[in-house]
């Protein structure tokens, strides 16, 4: 009867937004498990058995019976997860996040972060149980090389609206953007093993949650301190990439002063398709995405010419941005070794300076990852400025900061989507490895497995 009532309460939850009650919890740190009883857990699905011994959960397989699942017993939407976990050397485990129980055969169901000792080697891989599959299987060499066998493993899970990621000993596994589920438990699994009589155990500890506002994302880009190279989450949209042309882009409609050799409706830009690179012809005109994004997270590696005597100062040679729906522009100038500004290198031009200069020397890639909340516009009236946060070369330089207005050149305020904008500003600034995960429209993923793909 009572673990009745707790599945009713349950299911009441998934459909209601996060009480208040839990209001001052987001932002801070809870664990979710006290060392010493198993309070706030209940068992779903098989027979295997969970303990405490020593300030550690220990799950044991049983012969004979399905996957078994220790469950939280409330629900979990955006939030950073974090966990240790010991392997058995052959057992194949997991731990489900925004996941569900079916009343009919109390099924664990959803999102699973992997724990695979095998030679597969699929650990914090993306399995969705007992649905759609393997959603984001470990392809990186460097990535299946972070589990570490027959030592305690640390992971670290964000989920904030439809992206997740996940990141095992300090290394990012995966990442996907998914139309899913975007409640559910938490559930440490201990995998059936058919008539294997000897007992296995897995072990976990030090298991704590931190619930995330919704209007701040950037938990998202918390993580290694150089992004040069990072593979787009599966459901991003793909901008610049080896192996893909200007399809995606197309000139800006609009004529600023400087564009002596603008021609409308003509993207003057090179592509190096082999390698994804791409440079404008000075003077022709910025390219817009043809896609226009409200909420959205956004990586653009580019890199700069050197300064010549001639052009000694920063803004007059290798000045460029990055504008965030057409409209705000995060700057990019020759400004290795200055003071920061906001007309500088990671400046929001006019508007903010960067709480660091993090640029590298002309010549040399960098990247940006920024992530952008637009501002609210009801009625012709602004209720809510635009927020955003970025990173420059792995260091913060804006943190979940406002935007009070358009920047520079950068188009009109308004309540319509806007295009990621690369400028043209005179200079052969290159750009490559550009993505955008589209927040507010994402797609629900097939299942990938890589050992399905089609033989040519």
């Amino acid at each position: 009867m009572a673990s009745d009532m707790i599945r009713l309460l349950f299911l009441i939850a998934l459909c209601i937004p996060t009480s208040p009650l839990h209001a001052n919890e987001v932002g801070t740190w809870k664990s979710l498990f006290d060392g010493k009883t198993l309070t706030g857990w209940e068992r779903h699905g098989g027979k295997a058995t969970y303990v405490v011994e020593d300030g550690v959960i220990v799950g044991t397989s049983v012969p004979n019976t399905p996957n078994t699942f220790l469950c939280t017993e409330r629900a979990y939407g955006d939030f950073v997860l974090e966990y240790e976990y010991f392997p058995h050397p052959t057992l194949n485990c997991g731990v489900q996040f925004r996941s569900q129980i079916r009343e009919k055969n109390d099924r664990v169901w959803g999102y699973q972060c992997e724990i695979d000792p095998s030679d597969r080697k699929w650990s914090a891989g993306i399995y969705h149980e007992a649905g759609r599959g393997w959603l984001y299987p470990v392809e990186s060499a460097n990535a299946q090389a972070a589990f570490k066998p027959g030592v305690w493993n640390q992971v670290r899970i964000v989920c904030h609206g439809p992206n997740i990621q996940t990141t095992l000993n300090g290394v990012r596994v995966s990442e996907l953007v998914d139309d899913g589920e975007r409640e559910g438990i938490v559930g440490l699994q201990v995998h059936g093993v058919g008539k294997n009589p000897t007992p296995m155990q897995i072990k976990w500890r030090n298991l704590r949650i931190m619930e995330l506002p919704a209007g701040d994302a950037s938990a998202l880009l918390e993580g290694k301190a150089e992004t040069l190279g990072q593979r787009a989450p599966r459901g991003a949209d793909v901008l610049l990439a080896p192996g893909t042309d200007l399809s995606g882009w197309q000139l800006r409609p609009e004529k600023v002063p400087w564009m002596s050799k603008y021609e409308a409706g003509n993207l003057q830009w090179t592509v190096d398709a082999e390698q994804g690179i791409a440079i404008p012809l000075a003077k022709a005109g910025s390219m817009d995405s043809k896609k226009a994004y409200r909420s959205q997270r956004i990586h653009v590696e580019f890199r700069t010419p050197p300064m010549t005597d001639a052009e000694p100062r920063p803004e007059a040679s290798g000045n460029s941005g990055v504008y965030l729906q057409g409209r705000y522009e995060l700057q990019i100038c020759n400004s290795f070794g200055l003071a920061a500004a906001d007309n500088l290198w990671g400046g929001l031009y006019r508007l903010r300076a960067p709480d660091v200069n993090a640029a590298k020397k002309p010549g040399a890639w960098q990247a940006y990852d920024i992530v952008f909340i637009p501002a609210r516009i009801e009625d012709d009236e602004k209720v809510s400025n635009a927020r955003f946060s970025a990173k420059l070369n792995g260091q913060w330089i804006h943190r979940n900061i406002e935007i009070s207005r358009a920047t520079g050149s950068g188009d009109k305020e308004t309540a319509l989507p806007g295009p990621l904008r690369l400028q043209e500003h005179q200079h052969p600034v290159a750009f490559r490895n550009t993505w955008v995960v589209d927040i507010d429209a994402p797609t629900r993923l097939d299942q990938y497995d890589p050992r399905k793909k089609k033989k040519s």
